[in-house]
């Protein structure tokens, strides 16, 4: 017969111990290891949505006074994916009304917002000149 040698009382203690300083150290570990995952997906998403509104506002701004005729104004609408567009074309008020009359076309100030969810902080706005003939007829973009 073999006899097992007795446990010191104080090793017993000393190893459960470890056991749970080891267990907090990796449920620790794991906690920032999620976290970090969940900021790079959630960083991925909001990426996809600032393209998504990116390319839809050079879209609108792109067809203002080819499809759409340039005139003063704000028109608003809504896009796939639960994405809103506003465009406002105002006259550019960077030359003077004499300087202006002088010119042979009209210049308008084009500003095109689109976005998505509830926050205000969550659109992409660009903004440009654009020419078009006195008689109607688009000189440049």
């Amino acid at each position: 017969m073999s006899r097992n040698p007795p446990i010191k009382t104080g090793q017993s203690g000393f190893i459960l111990l470890e056991v749970l300083i080891a267990a907090v150290l990796a449920a620790v570990t794991l906690m920032v290891v999620f976290h970090a995952y969940t900021t790079a997906f959630s960083g991925s998403g909001r990426t996809e949505r600032v393209t998504v509104a990116l390319l839809a506002a050079e879209s609108k701004l792109a067809e203002l006074g080819v499809v759409t005729p340039l005139q003063a104004g704000t028109n608003v609408g809504r896009l796939d994916g639960g994405y809103r567009w506003r465009t406002d074309v105002r006259p550019y008020g960077g030359l003077s009304a004499n300087d202006l009359d002088a010119l042979p076309v009209l210049a308008y100030e084009v500003e095109v917002t689109v976005s998505w969810g509830s926050d205000a902080g969550q659109a992409v706005t660009l903004s440009s000149l654009r020419l078009t003939a006195k008689d109607g007829h688009d000189q440049t973009r």
